[in-house]
């Protein structure tokens, strides 16, 4: 079935093993004989590896197996971004914080299971159970010899009479017996309670882990947070505006990250402790006792023991709330495949969010409703930000880029699909390493509410996309300009060159672009006029201050080879293009130091060839 592959925007036959989220199908059909898709919907997982289209097999999806730290931190990553989603949609400030959310402190607190596990540990009961468990009696007939005999089977002496082998020797009373058929007695654990005992410590060992890797993932965040009002290595507005980041998540909540970090100390350490307990009864007697096969169905059985037992009894507790929990987990194909669209759909709303508060810190007039589609005004420069299915769409009316949201970073996604003035971009909340922590892996831009520099990685992507042709402009001749335009450049310092070449060299002063305006409307058509604006735009660009709390004027001075350089006088920020190595090289530096050192400076200190 044809497909079109939302990176590339290509129509395509849809290839096997199909990489979740990737591809969306091009007309109705049916997908795994249970849901309808809309044309265009995007191609998701339903917990299978099965992709059947129309009753036809399309393909495979990949293993979805993950490691239990990855599948954690998968598990929070997700809640975050469907609280700030709902955030955007019940709160007035309609662009919240990108970052964790304070709500997510809820997975902080202990559950009901864990609860009750507490509560069953202190007061002993699996203690209990593991040091004098249940058991019954066994007997088994063995032929043995007469010393080792205890209790004789009550065949012992029919066989006695019929194998004379087993006899020492005969006398005239009776007969001595050299082996006898006995009955040796054995304990038997082997019972179904103590089998509910065992595969409960499975399942609580289980929930455990994974909470505990979620706790760990956002106590991580937390420490990142604490650190961040101490990190000398950052530039000083660079950590500041990430400490205002994080201070907006936690602004309508009445607590502070160091009382969180707090918390999930002491909920790492109470679970760790009910974690140690199940692990050592892992390592007892009566859980080795009951093999790996011995498995027991969802729906206990109603026994006496697990009744009435003083301590047996807390086990159909446990038992049922930890079914609940699994049940409530379970879900139907359908049912996945919804969750997985609902996920992408959140992350999309996300990504947007995320470009907004980019495009806001630029100083761009933002309107708030984006999903609509808005512009983003500053100055000359407008932005068309529209959301066309779950893509995001720049364009500033000569460049498109595109955000092609996807939850999972997949192989071929590092470099952005190019079709003719549009560059489409894959985001990823996801890396696709290995280590959970690992953002710089390969598989597209990782953009997610755990990464504090979420908002910087989109900055440097926006001024990517807006000023490298800017720069890639200086330095190029325009041709076949009238002499008009070219006498007013030269008279006012402008221009150099004449009309067959021409070079714009320096931006205008105040007055002086209106004025070039009203000459090219007189003599030039209109596409050699808007080449002359643009780069009178182009320049009055570069030669601003990039610094957030500067926007000053810099002295622009031109060189030879297309080269220039500009200086802040208010701020020391410097910007312009140098030649290394016989190659042109453009350069923002937003303090002026050449090198960065051990300096962080984010999304603010820019270089590229050009």
């Amino acid at each position: 079935m044809k497909v079109i592959d939302r990176l590339t925007g290509e129509t395509l036959e849809l290839p096997s093993p199909v990489t979740p989220g990737r591809y969306a199908v091009r007309q109705a059909c049916r997908f795994n004989g249970h849901s309808d898709l809309e044309p265009h919907a995007v191609l998701v997982g339903d917990g299978s590896s099965r992709c059947v289209l129309d009753d036809k097999p399309a393909g495979h999806f990949p293993d979805t197996a993950q490691p239990r730290e990855r599948r954690a931190k998968v598990e929070l990553l997700r809640e975050a971004i469907h609280a700030i989603h709902h955030q955007r949609q019940d709160s007035a400030d309609a662009l919240p914080s990108p970052l964790m959310p304070l709500t997510l402190a809820r997975v902080l607190d202990l559950g009901p299971l864990e609860e009750e596990l507490a509560a069953v540990m202190q007061a002993g009961h699996l203690d209990e159970i593991a040091r004098r468990p249940r058991m019954s009696l066994n007997y088994e007939t063995e032929l043995t010899v007469l010393s080792r005999a205890r209790r004789l089977a009550p065949d012992a002496h029919r066989r006695l009479a019929s194998n004379s082998g087993d006899w020492q020797y005969r006398t005239f009373s009776g007969i001595v017996p050299r082996r006898v058929l006995a009955l040796h007695s054995e304990d038997d654990l082997g019972l179904y309670e103590n089998k509910v005992f065992a595969r409960l410590v499975d399942r609580l060992v289980e929930h455990l882990l994974a909470r505990i890797a979620k706790i760990n993932h956002l106590h991580r965040n937390l420490e990142d947070a604490m650190r961040l009002q101490d990190a000398e290595h950052l530039f000083r507005p660079l950590r500041e505006e990430l400490c205002s980041l994080w201070g907006e998540a936690f602004l309508a909540a009445d607590s502070n990250t160091a009382h969180e970090l707090e918390r999930s100390l002491d909920a790492r350490e109470r679970l760790t402790r009910l974690l140690r307990k199940l692990l050592a009864f892992k390592h007892g007697d009566l859980y080795a006792a009951i093999p790996q096969s011995a498995q027991v169905p969802e729906k206990l059985r109603d026994t006496n023991i697990l009744i009435h037992d003083p301590h047996y009894r807390h086990l159909r507790d446990l038992w049922n709330r930890a079914a609940g929990e699994r049940a409530s987990a379970r879900l139907t194909p359908r049912e996945q495949m919804l969750v997985e669209q609902r996920c992408l759909a959140n992350y999309s709303s996300y990504v947007g969010l995320v470009v907004a508060r980019a495009l806001r810190s630029f100083g761009h007039d933002f309107a708030s409703g984006a999903d609509g589609g808005s512009e983003a005004v500053l100055g000359h420069t407008r932005i068309r930000v529209t959301r066309q299915g779950l893509d995001w769409h720049l364009n500033d009316g000569r460049s498109e880029i595109v955000l092609v949201p996807f939850e999972f970073a997949f192989s071929g996604a590092e470099q952005p699909a190019v079709a003719g003035a549009t560059q489409r971009y894959a985001v990823c909340c996801f890396p696709q390493g290995t280590d959970p922590r690992d953002d710089t892996a390969h598989g597209g831009l990782s953009v997610h509410p755990a990464d504090f520099y979420v908002e910087e990685k989109i900055r440097a992507m926006l001024t990517d996309w807006q000023l490298r042709p800017m720069f890639a402009r200086y330095g190029t001749p325009l041709k076949n300009v009238p002499n008009a335009i070219v006498d007013f450049l030269r008279d006012h310092d402008l221009g150099r060159g004449d009309a067959s070449q021409l070079f714009i060299v320096k931006p205008p002063a105040n007055g002086q672009r209106a004025a070039l305006d009203a000459v090219a409307a007189r003599h030039a058509n209109p596409q050699t006029r808007a080449d002359v604006l643009q780069r009178l735009d182009d320049l009055r660009v570069l030669s601003t201050c990039r610094n957030d709390w500067c926007g000053a004027a810099m002295a622009f001075e031109p060189s030879d080879g297309g080269c220039f350089h500009a200086y802040c006088h208010r701020c020391g920020a410097r910007t312009g293009i140098r030649l290394d190595h016989h190659r042109r090289h453009a350069f923002l530096w937003p303090d002026g130091a050449a090198q960065p050192g051990d300096t962080d400076y984010g999304a603010r200190r820019l270089e590229f060839d050009l």
